[in-house]
């Protein structure tokens, strides 16, 4: 990807409660994954779709992978099964 601002965006909901997701990316080069960094974690329900996005810089060009992380134990959540649809990335 070239270099530049980028909002990567999906809709989230839970199967049950408590539920999270963490959007965000893993740079890749030569076959290995790099560092992953996320966006903030969101809070996800069963009752609607939640709308998560993440904004990110890439400053120079970059192979990633998008990743939604669904944290396995937090201080809110107990890695609850998320649905994912309409995922979107953007350049700014």
């Amino acid at each position: 990807m070239a270099a530049g601002t980028y909002v990567f965006s999906f809709y989230a909901k839970a199967t049950a409660e408590p539920a999270q997701v963490r959007p965000g990316y893993v740079p890749v080069s030569s076959g290995k994954a790099g560092s992953y960094a996320y966006g903030n974690y969101a809070d996800i329900t069963s009752g609607s779709w939640t709308l998560v996005s993440h904004e990110f810089t890439l400053n120079a060009e970059t192979t990633l992978c998008l990743v939604v992380m669904n944290p396995k134990k937090s201080n809110y959540s107990s890695g609850k099964d998320v649905l994912i649809d309409d995922a979107t990335l953007t350049k700014k």
